[in-house]
This record gives C-alpha cells, structure tokens and sequence, in this order.
C-alpha cells in the first residue's frame, strides 16, 4: 500500500488561548441547553491557535514544515452550574490566517527558511485548494464536555474544514487568572 502524501496537521486548538472572558447574554445559543448559567465570550485580543503542518508521506523530501497562525478566533463558551452541559464553539476565518510568521517559525524550531514568495504561494494554495475558502469561509470548532473534572477535563472537539466534519476528545487544561481564565489543548488531524 503506497504511504500518504497528504500533510499531518497538528492542531493546537487551545493551546495557550488564553481567554478573558466577558458575560455575553447576546452570545447565540445553538448549542447549549438552557440552564443557569453564564455565556462567555473569547477574548478575541488574547486568543490563539497555532496550526503545524507536517511534511508527510513519499513526496516529503521535497517540502517544509508549515505554522499557521489564526488571525483571530471569536466565539463563545456556555459554563453552567452542571459541568456535563458546558459547550461552546470557536470559529476562525480563513482569510485571517497567517503563513510562515517568522517568530512563530522560530518558536517551532522549523529548520527551513521559506522565501517570501513561497510563503505567498503557500497561503494561496492552503486558501484555495486546500481550504477552498471562497466556498468555506470560516473553521468552525465546537466544544462539548466529555469527560473529568476541573482544572482538566476532556472535550469532544468536533472541527469543521471544507463542509466536513471530524471530532476527537481532548484534554484541556483551565488556569484561573485575574482576568479571566487561560485553557490549554492539542489534537492531531491526519
């Protein structure tokens, strides 16, 4: 059976998103069940994801390690008084990620230096064939409580790219802070 060609993604979907939240009674309710609690919204200024993407499979030899960085994530968390009905849901826009930015290249220790050019090239074929953004623009992340307790439970993360679904269930990490709280994850798409 030949090896795949297609790129290892490892997500870092909340990995140092830190999220000051704010009571938001607007936030939409479209995937929690109505109980005493509070909506809270992502502090969209102090939030991150960072996506890596791995070379893979026969033809890697001729690539490079990729970081994605989103431009923002906006989004929601419903925390009510019963832990098992905590959801919420993160979306990034497509056209708000970033490609190759170099501090975070250096952070990830990726070894290759791309040219500006083949950054551009890169982030047009990740918009548009990859991601075929002009069809779907936004990434859309929804969160439900799986399993555990504070300050480290487990959450069904179920990611939506291109009109297609995957979940897996993470473990997150909850860190109080005076403004707010910072949670912590990764997940691996392959």
């Amino acid at each position: 059976m030949p090896e795949k060609s297609t790129a290892c993604l490892l997500l870092w979907l909340l990995s140092g998103l830190c999220c000051a939240w704010a009571q938001d009674p607007g936030a939409p309710d479209i995937l929690c069940p109505e109980d005493a609690g509070l909506t809270l919204s992502v502090d969209t200024n102090r939030s991150r994801a960072e996506i890596l993407v791995r070379k893979a499979g026969f033809l890697k030899r001729f690539g490079h390690d990729h970081i994605i960085l989103a431009g923002q994530i906006s989004g929601f968390v419903y925390w009510p008084e019963n832990l098992p009905d905590a959801c919420g849901l993160l979306t990034l826009e497509a056209a708000d990620l970033v490609v190759d930015d170099a501090d975070a290249r250096e952070r990830y220790r990726l070894e290759s230096k791309p040219s500006p050019q083949d950054i551009e090239k890169t982030r047009e074929n990740m918009l548009s064939k990859v991601l075929q953004a002009d069809l779907w623009p936004t990434i859309q992340i929804r969160l439900r409580y799986a399993t555990g307790q504070l300050p480290g439970p487990e959450v069904e993360a179920t990611i939506k790219l291109r009109g297609v679904s995957v979940t897996q269930y993470i473990p997150v990490t909850f860190t109080a802070q005076e403004s707010g709280w910072a949670v912590g994850g990764k997940l691996e798409l392959k």
